[in-house]
C-alpha cells in the first residue's frame, strides 16, 4: 500500500503538513524531519515546540524493548499537534513473544498495538495491511463532527470484535482481553559470575530461543550478582538478553539471590513474569501451561521441609497453619502448599502485591536460621509458603511437565512425562551436555535434541 493514500484517506492532503518520519524507507518525499531508530528513542531531545500533523513510524517499534516503548508512547503524544495523526507501519503476529529475526524484541499483535494505544488514550481510526492510524481521543473535537463520528464508529467496531466494552476500554482487566494468554512475558534468572553458572545461564537462554515455540522471542533478563565477565555479557547480548547487575541478597543463603529478579523495575511493563533457576532448560513451548491468572509453581518433589517443622515455623510467626491438601510431586506425600522455587510464574498484578511479603519472610527466616536448621538450604521455598499463608493469592500447581526433575527413578509419572522444562540440577557430562538420567523416553528425546544443538555451538566456537 502507498502510505500517501493511506494517510490521505483520513487526514487529507499532505501538502503543507508538518511530518515526522521515523525510518529511512523514504515513504514520504521531503518530510519536515526524518530520523532513525536511535533518534526515535531520544525523541525527548527534540525541542518541545516541534509538533507534527503526522508522525509516521515505519518498521521501528518492533526493535524497541517493551519497557522502553512505554516511555516512548508518552513522548509521542507531546509531539502530535492537536488533530494530528500517529501512523505505525509494522508486521503483526499471532503471539507477542514470538522469535522473528535476531533483533526483534517487541513483536506486535493487532491486539497489543490496540492495547498500547488505548492505554495512552489513542483511538484507532484505520487499519489496513500493516498500517495502523491513531488519533488522540481528546483531539476528536478538532475534526468535523461527521469525521470524528466515523473515527469512533470504526474504533468501537474493533473493540466490539475483540469483546471489549467501550465504556471500560481504559480498564487494565478489560484491555487484557486484547492479548492472547499469557500476554507479554518476561523470563529471567539470577546467576553468579563463575564458569559453572555462566555455562548454565547460556544453556538456559539458548534453550528458550531454540525450543520456546511461541515464546522463543520473549524478553529475557539475566541478573548477575555483584559483577560480570564482559565476554559473558557480550555473549548474552548477542542472544537478545538484557543483562542487569544486582546486589547479593544474602551471604548466608545464595539461593535467595533469585529475589533480585523480582525487584527489577522492568517487571511492571509485562503481563506475566516467569522465573527459572539457572539449572533448567526449556525443551518445548510452555505457553499453554500458563494461565495468566494464577501464581503457578510445581509442588516440591519431597518434604525437604517436613510438616512438623512447618508447624513450629508457622507458630513462631503466628500464622494459621495451611491445610495439607496437596501431595509432593515424586514422593507422593501429603503436604501443605510447599513448592519447588526453580520455576515460578506470576501475573504481574499479583506479583506486585505478593513479592514484598515473600521478601519479608525470606529475610526473617535468614535472620532466624535456627528455625530451619539443617534444612536452611530451602529457605526461599519455605518463605514462599509463609508468604502464601499470609497473602493468599490465586494459586495453581504446575504439572510435572513444567518442572521435570532429571532423576533415574522408574515411576509411572516420570516414564509417561513429556517435559516442557527440565530441571537437571548438576547432572551434566564432562562435555557440558545434559545427562540422559531419566526413565522417560520423551525426556531422552528432548535432551538429545538439545544436546545436538549445544554440540553444534561448541564446534562452532572451536572453529570445527
Amino acid at each position: 500500500m502507498k502510505v500517501h493514500s493511506f494517510i490521505e484517506k483520513k487526514i487529507g492532503s499532505l501538502k503543507n503538513k508538518d511530518i515526522l518520519q521515523v525510518g529511512m524507507d523514504h515513504s514520504i518525499e521531503k518530510p519536515s524531519l526524518m530520523i532513525d531508530l536511535a533518534e526515535l528513542k531520544n525523541i525527548n531531545q527534540l525541542a518541545s515546540s516541534n509538533q507534527y500533523d503526522v508522525i509516521l513510524i515505519t518498521d521501528a517499534i518492533d526493535k524497541i524493548p517493551v519497557f522502553e516503548m512505554e516511555q516512548l508512547w508518552v513522548k509521542l503524544k507531546t509531539r502530535l499537534k492537536r488533530g494530528g495523526c500517529l501512523i505505525i507501519n509494522t508486521p503483526t503476529h499471532d503471539s507477542p513473544n514470538e522469535f522473528v529475526g535476531e533483533e526483534v524484541v517487541h513483536v506486535q499483535t493487532k491486539g497489543s498495538l490496540m492495547r498500547s494505544c488505548l492505554k495512552h488514550h489513542f483511538i484507532c481510526i484505520l487499519c489496513e495491511q500493516n498500517y495502523f492510524a491513531f488519533v488522540l481521543r481528546d483531539h476528536l473535537s478538532s475534526f468535523e463532527k461527521k469525521r470524528s463520528n466515523e473515527f469512533l464508529f470504526f474504533h468501537n467496531k474493533l473493540l466490539e470484535e475483540a469483546g471489549i466494552d467501550f465504556e471500560k476500554a481504559r480498564n487494565e482487566e478489560e484491555l487484557s482481553k486484547l492479548m492472547p494468554t499469557p500476554g507479554r512475558v518476561m523470563i529471567g534468572c539470577v546467576t553468579e559470575n563463575n564458569e559453572k553458572y555462566r555455562d548454565q545461564t547460556l544453556r538456559l537462554v539458548r534453550s528458550i530461543r531454540w525450543f520456546g515455540g511461541r515464546m522463543a522471542g520473549v524478553n529475557i533478563f539475566v541478573c548477575i550478582v555483584d559483577e560480570a565477565d564482559p565476554n559473558f555479557v557480550e555473549e548474552l547480548e548477542r542472544l537478545g538478553v538484557f543483562v542487569r547487575i544486582v546486589k547479593r541478597f544474602s551471604k548466608w543463603h545464595p539461593q535467595s539471590n533469585k529475589m533480585r529478579f523480582f525487584e527489577l523495575p522492568e517487571t511492571k511493563d509485562y503481563d506475566t513474569i516467569l522465573f527459572l533457576d539457572c539449572d533448567t532448560v526449556i525443551v518445548r513451548d510452555p505457553s499453554d501451561y500458563i494461565t495468566g491468572e494464577h501464581f503457578q509453581a510445581a509442588l516440591a518433589a519431597g518434604l525437604t521441609v517436613p510438616y512438623e517443622q512447618f508447624e513450629e515455623i508457622f507458630s513462631f510467626f503466628k500464622l494459621p497453619m495451611l491445610p495439607r491438601e496437596h501431595r509432593t510431586v515424586l514422593a507422593d506425600i501429603r503436604t501443605i502448599m510447599y513448592c519447588n522455587a526453580g520455576v515460578l510464574i506470576f501475573p504481574q498484578r499479583l506479583m506486585k502485591e505478593f513479592y514484598p511479603v515473600w521478601k519479608k519472610y525470606t529475610k526473617l527466616l535468614i535472620k532466624h536460621r535456627d528455625l530451619l536448621g539443617r534444612n536452611f538450604n530451602f529457605c526461599e521455598q519455605a518463605s514462599l509458603t509463609l508468604a502464601y499463608a499470609s497473602k493468599n493469592i490465586p494459586f495453581q500447581s504446575l504439572p510435572y511437565e513444567m518442572n521435570f526433575h532429571l532423576v533415574s527413578r522408574k515411576l509411572k509419572k516420570i516414564i509417561e512425562c513429556d517435559p516442557v522444562i527440565i530441571h537437571y540440577h548438576n547432572r551434566i557430562t564432562k562435555e557440558k551436555l545434559l545427562k540422559e538420567k531419566t526413565s522417560s523416553p520423551y525426556a531422552i528425546k528432548r535432551i538429545r535434541e538439545l544436546n545436538q544443538r549445544l554440540e553444534e555451538v561448541m564446534k562452532k566456537k572451536k572453529g570445527l
